[in-house]
């Protein structure tokens, strides 16, 4: 184990040395690709193990193929679609189920783009890909542990019984996350009445929940703020605390007094407030691909303000969120972050 971990990280090296010099989808395949299958210990000289171009649809009418299939003891096991190194992998998992489906002895299916492994399997209805990968994982975003998960797709032991139990732990553990992070963002009457049916013994009606919600809100924040890194050293150049000293410097600029401006770091979400927790204005929700920026500002005002602007704009509870790529797209904000503040 100690020694695939070793090659992982030299692979990892040579990936990140490489992305900036790919041109396209087959150097992507051959430079970054194809080293990873190597290093599962397949071998992508041997059409018997690793087959390009492979006939998988429900038709032949269209010809398609995936990229790569993997064969285990004569069997395709596992489907590898490709990816130039930039793609967003988000906009061809359809095309990867398509041929997942298509071929019932597949139990793995897998689309990168060299940098970011995407792994799906079919744990929610049997020879159906599940609409959301069970793990992964990024050579920008490596983490010592992502390799006891990849290890277990090595041909020395491929078992699919136990990569089918790993996979329904590793969604299950994204589900809950998910299911629990939307509870504590926005706390659901029955989570609410959960919380307070031991000492509130009158009947638990629609006014009790606009009684309490707030409370239970700011229990969650309270709570939250005590056991995630906000209370320890904050490295500057975190991308929270990029974001922090942004809006510091927009509001500066505006000749706004943030003297009394804070923030608070919790499981899901950064906020930025003035004054006090209710103060808050601005909230940072980090995602893989995107930053969710939510203001206290009506959605009609923010889709006036950024109409050209092409983001994604929604209304979510009392907040508005826009989609943005990065960090640095944040100035374009500065009106509505002065407004909010406000």
């Amino acid at each position: 184990m100690n020694a695939f971990s070793d090659e992982l990280l030299k692979l990892k090296k040579n990936v990140l040395r490489r992305k900036d010099n790919i041109k396209n989808e087959e150097h992507t395949k051959h430079s970054l690709i194809l080293p990873f299958v190597k290093l599962l210990g397949f071998d992508t000289a041997d059409p018997l193990e690793v087959e390009p171009e492979y006939g998988a649809d429900f038709t032949i009418k269209y010809g398609e193929k995936v990229d790569y299939a993997i064969f285990v003891n004569g069997t395709p096991k596992i489907f590898v679609e490709a990816k130039t190194v930039n793609a967003d992998l988000s906009n061809y998992e359809g095309q990867l189920r398509r041929y997942f489906n298509s071929t019932p002895d597949v139990s793995l299916g897998i689309i990168t783009n060299g940098i970011e492994y995407r792994f799906f399997t079919d744990i929610d209805n049997i020879n159906i890909m599940d609409d959301e990968p069970f793990f992964t994982f990024s050579f920008e975003d490596y983490k010592d542990t992502d390799a006891d998960v990849i290890s277990i797709f090595r041909k020395s032991v491929f078992n699919e019984q136990e990569q089918r139990q790993v996979a329904e732990d590793l969604l299950a553990t994204i589900r809950i996350r998910k299911a629990f992070g939307a509870l504590l963002e926005n706390p659901s009457d029955d989570f609410i009445r959960l919380l307070v049916k031991d000492f509130y013994k009158r009947n638990f009606t629609v006014t009790s929940i606009t009684k309490f919600k707030p409370i239970v809100e700011e229990v969650i924040d309270s709570v939250l703020s005590g056991i995630n890194t906000s209370n320890l050293p904050t490295k500057t150049s975190s991308p929270q605390m990029q974001a922090y000293g942004i809006v510091q410097a927009i509001l500066q600029q505006a000749k706004k007094d943030i003297s009394a401006l804070g923030y608070k770091e919790a499981v899901t979400y950064f906020k930025i407030y003035n004054q006090n927790i209710r103060g808050t204005f601005i909230r940072f929700m980090f995602q893989k691909s995107a930053i969710i920026v939510g203001v206290n500002l009506p959605c009609q005002t923010v889709q006036q303000h950024l109409a050209k602007t092409g983001y994604e704009i929604k209304q979510s509870g009392t907040e508005t969120q826009i989609k943005i790529a990065s960090l640095s797209d944040v100035q374009s904000l500065s009106k509505l972050i002065v407004m909010a503040f406000k």
